[in-house]
């Protein structure tokens, strides 16, 4: 094999080894990063978040949200953090798979909010992380003004929420 042969077979492996490495070292992005501030209010409940989540390219792929939940007293016991494909509200990405009951880290219930979100059941601050879609969302409850009368119900609640891709 001549020397200029060898020279650019060797310069063709090196830039193939580097486009690999390369390729590892920079993952591309599932989503744009979201960071969102909310305030849910009871005298306005239809005023609620509704945020879309974007690929790099611009294409909504999932809508976050806020959606009350409304006992049979008309009062709202809770908000659900929601986040769904546009167009399809039937499932909330965020439940966990299989079969599971109780309340779940995306759910802010009045009656658990009620001592204030630092003695809540997970804390003022949740993280959720959905493994199938390679995300993960903060959220963090900032104020809950819950009423004292029972049943209690959500009167104000502000939260910062972060959604991300996973760290590969």
């Amino acid at each position: 094999m001549s020397k200029g042969r060898f020279l650019r077979i060797a310069s063709i492996a090196l830039l193939a080894a580097i486009a690999c490495l390369s390729g590892h070292a920079a993952v591309a992005r599932r989503i744009v990063p979201l960071q969102v501030s909310a305030t849910f209010s009871a005298q306005s409940p239809n005023s609620l978040l509704s945020h879309p989540v974007t690929s790099p390219d611009g294409r909504v792929l999932y809508i976050l949200s806020l959606e009350p939940e409304i006992d049979v007293h008309n009062r709202i016991v809770c908000v659900d953090v929601d986040l769904h494909r546009p167009g399809v509200r039937d499932t909330n990405l965020l439940e966990p798979e299989g079969r599971w009951h109780g309340i779940q880290p995306y759910t802010l219930v009045a009656d658990d909010l009620v001592r204030g979100p630092d003695r809540s059941i997970y804390g003022d601050s949740r993280l959720i992380v959905a493994r199938k879609l390679g995300l993960a969302l903060r959220i963090t409850v900032v104020e809950a003004e819950i009423s004292s009368e029972m049943p209690h119900q959500i009167e104000r609640l502000t939260l910062q929420m972060t959604l991300d891709d996973i760290a590969p």
